[in-house]
């Protein structure tokens, strides 16, 4: 997330609320929470619901409504298109020994950002 934000000045201003703030992104407060959210929500998602299709979809459903109130703040939903390529970026870094297991990892966590960003522009288009 602190590579997306800081790769986009309006996603910096949207972030912190349209408030100027001195403080290196990594030091925000606002970067912290959001941060922690997001480690909840992967958390939550794969690791205590194993990825339950269901739940899948009506976190990620939730998640779209939750961005989409952010609008008021200039958020748009191609902030996402950023968050995506940053995050891919990170697991190609990855070290991990095992190619094939790269691969499958690298696979399986392209497929559930792809779908969760999906998911998030259909709430955008919702009521």
């Amino acid at each position: 997330m602190l590579l997306s934000v800081g790769s986009s000045s309006k996603f910096t201003e949207i972030i912190g609320r349209g408030e100027a703030c001195q403080m290196k992104l990594s030091e925000w407060p606002r970067m912290k929470e959001i941060g922690n959210a997001q480690l909840k929500f992967f958390e939550n998602i794969v690791i205590k619901e194993q990825l339950d299709p269901k739940i899948v979809k009506q976190q990620a459903t939730h998640l779209g409504h939750t961005h989409k109130t952010y609008a008021r703040y200039g958020m748009k939903p191609h902030f996402l298109d950023i968050y995506q390529q940053n995050f891919m970026n990170q697991l190609k870094d990855l070290i991990i020994e095992n190619k094939q297991e790269k691969m499958d990892f690298v696979e399986g966590w392209t497929l559930l950002i792809a779908y969760m960003i999906e998911r998030t522009y259909f709430a955008y288009s919702v009521h």
